[in-house]
């Protein structure tokens, strides 16, 4: 199929968009209307053999995903998603019912949050495939990672550790073998907007997890100047993802380390929210990052979370 069939199949697969869109897919450039809200943009990059793995990983799972994971950020501010723009990088042999598939679990996603496919790119790649999501947002009140004060709750919503349990378990044995929660969780989450309406009275500051519960709070402790206590036994770790890999001080370190939780972490100058769990405090800059640990001991909350730009095992 030539390059502009495959652009009239994708058209097909997503049908028609929302009255907000004046053009769409099939021109130089989408034509939208402007939100009177600011702007929210955001990308994310995802790349076979780095980020997915078509061996357990579906055409359908991997673009509901590749928009998960933009969604994630917008809620992350407190936004709401308004056009995603997809550019795809494909192998030639790539067959079309893959586009198909890749479409069809992307426009379900963004069915769920009111949210427009518009456009984007198709090209060839030489060897893997290679998707990039660029999201359009509007906000009336952002939730910044720069607002935590000495004192705040840090809470998360979630499981954290179980998306990357999930990627455990896929990597080792048959689908048929694993927990529903630890697939779902690893490719076919659900960013967290339902618990936006709950955050707007005393929320201070907020971020989601993609690359772990250690990497973010370090984020947070840079943007808010403040240090952070950690209590691991308020940990909200699940029991399929502690099954999965065995112990609790895995599934522990998965949920500091592992990513692509695409849950909350948020800290609040009082009552904490219905779907969140209180993991510790922020205390003053000078105390550092402090977890204690499972057997009661305490030590230093070290940077852990996904990097990637170093070796994965």
């Amino acid at each position: 199929m030539s390059e502009f069939k495959k652009i009239h199949l994708i058209e097909n697969v997503l049908g028609r968009a929302s009255s907000r869109v004046q053009v769409g897919i099939g021109d130089d450039a989408a034509v939208v209307e402007l939100p009177r809200s600011p702007l929210l943009l955001c990308s994310d990059a995802m790349v076979e053999g780095v980020h997915f793995d078509l061996a357990y990983c579906l055409p359908a799972e991997l673009g509901h995903k590749a928009l998960a994971s933009c969604l994630s950020d917008i809620a992350a501010m407190n936004g709401k998603p308004l056009h995603a723009l997809f550019s795809l990088a494909l192998p030639k042999a790539v067959s079309d019912e893959f586009i198909s598939q890749f479409y069809l679990g992307a426009a379900s996603l963004a069915r769920v949050y009111g949210v427009d496919i518009v456009g984007g790119d198709l090209t060839a790649s030489p060897n893997g495939i290679f998707v990039d999501v660029t999201l359009v947002g509007e906000v009336k009140n952002p939730l910044l990672r720069s607002g935590a004060r000495a004192g705040d709750w840090v809470a998360v919503s979630g499981h954290p550790g179980l998306a990357a349990a999930g990627l455990q378990a896929l990597k080792s044995r048959p689908r048929e073998e694993i927990a529903p929660s630890l697939i779902k969780a690893h490719l076919t989450p659900r960013p967290r907007f339902d618990l936006l309406p709950l955050l707007q009275a005393n929320c201070t500051s907020l971020i989601d997890i993609s690359d772990g519960v250690s990497s973010e709070l370090h984020h947070l402790a840079e943007k808010s100047k403040v240090g952070f206590e950690l209590n691991a036994l308020q940990f909200p770790l699940h029991l399929d993802a502690v099954a999965a890999v065995g112990s609790l001080d895995v599934a522990l370190t998965l949920a500091l380390s592992g990513g692509e939780d695409y849950e909350l972490l948020a800290t609040f100058d009082g009552d904490v929210p219905e779907g969140f769990t209180v993991i510790g405090r922020a205390v003053g800059a000078e105390q550092g990052l402090i977890i204690t640990n499972l057997d009661g001991s305490r030590s230093t909350l070290e940077l852990t979370g996904y990097n990637h730009f170093k070796p994965q095992t």
